[in-house]
């Protein structure tokens, strides 16, 4: 590189290490390595509801740092710190705290300990992370447990429940066919909100009555196929004729062509049960729960349903067998065993 006595390297800029790694070095801020992260599942094509749901878990931490102007070095927070943390998410977090659009009284103090776990299992993510880029050699949540819970009984819709919702949506306006339209794929699909409103015309196939989810907006990332009614085909056909005026492919849309967003269904169904004077709380899950339920009380086979719903563990599929107490009796009265006999008992007795 020498010539004549002069180094022509001379006031060039050498670089021998990689700019990702002196990045990754500068910090060991623990809020910084999660956004960090965030950007590493990012880059690794994860789904954007997923990375929603790892922002509203920073959301979380964020809150506690306010709250107690905690500084989180990740190579200085021991058990006890996460423990504070979790009676702090348990007793002082306050859901939706000035949000624009939630009422007061969806405001409340501390998460569930479902959340609350959730939002530790973003934390060991984040060290695990730091770990993998030698920020720390160990996380202190490695002895720490999940907090313990009972788990909730899912929540299903009666069938008169489900008539009177029906009954309050006015098929006259579009807004109200195109919901009701909707509410009736998702109890027929037993198809997610997301994965429903990211739905194409080239999507459907109305000859046999199937639908395509993308991969991109299945929660488990894998595409599949579900099946539908052809009466539901039928309205869904009926609302894509409807929707000539946009120039859109989507099914779904607002009252000015744009693609329905969740919290506008979710909004447009608490309307229409408070109309029809229904006292749960209503959000579009309901119908997937309802659907999976009844479902397996008209004697539908559990593998099939679970390819339906799109569970990668049976075990989740298995939650919905929460069956009633009639429905158990009406099983049992079908397949007894004593129905082998029960012909030979029962005969009539000769006078």
């Amino acid at each position: 590189m020498q010539r004549n006595g002069v180094d022509k390297r001379k006031g060039r800029t050498k670089k021998s290490v990689r700019s990702g790694v002196v990045a990754r070095k500068k910090t060991t801020d623990f809020l910084e390595i999660g956004e960090l992260l965030i950007h590493a599942k990012k880059a690794s094509g994860r789904a954007p509801s997923t990375i929603n749901t790892y922002h509203s878990r920073m959301y979380v931490i964020r809150k506690y740092v306010e709250f107690t102007g905690a500084k989180l070095d990740i190579t200085k927070l021991s058990t006890e710190d996460f423990q504070d943390f979790i009676v702090y998410m348990l007793e002082d977090h306050v859901k939706f705290e000035k949000h624009a659009y939630k009422k007061y009284k969806e405001q409340t103090v501390g998460l569930s300990p479902r959340s609350a776990n959730d939002v530790l299992k973003f934390c060991r993510q984040v060290y695990d992370y730091a770990i993998e880029y030698e920020l720390v050699q160990h996380s202190p949540l490695d002895r720490l447990d999940s907090i313990k819970y009972t788990e909730k009984k899912i929540e299903v819709m009666s069938p008169d429940e489900v008539r009177k919702f029906f009954a309050s949506l006015d098929q006259k306006s579009y807004s109200g066919f195109r919901d009701f339209v909707i509410s009736t794929f998702l109890l027929d699909s037993m198809c997610r909100i997301n994965e429903t409103l990211h739905l194409k015309v080239q999507d459907f196939d109305f000859k046999q009555n199937y639908v395509r989810i993308d991969a991109q907006y299945a929660k488990t990332r894998k595409s599949r196929i579900v099946p539908f009614q052809k009466r539901t085909g039928k309205m869904i056909q009926e609302l894509i004729a409807e929707n000539d005026d946009f120039n859109t492919d989507y099914v779904f849309l607002a009252n000015y062509g744009e693609r329905m967003e969740t919290n506008h269904f979710r909004n447009q169904l608490r309307r229409y049960a408070k109309r029809a004077g229904m006292k749960r709380h209503f959000y579009p899950h309901l119908f997937r729960h309802t659907g999976a339920t009844w479902y397996l009380e008209a004697d539908g086979d559990i593998r099939r349903l679970q390819i339906i719903l799109g569970h990668a563990d049976l075990r989740m599929t298995e939650r919905y067998t929460h069956l009633t107490g009639r429905s158990i009796a009406e099983s049992h009265e079908k397949h007894s065993p004593m129905n082998q006999i029960i012909g030979n008992l029962n005969k009539p007795r000769k006078m």
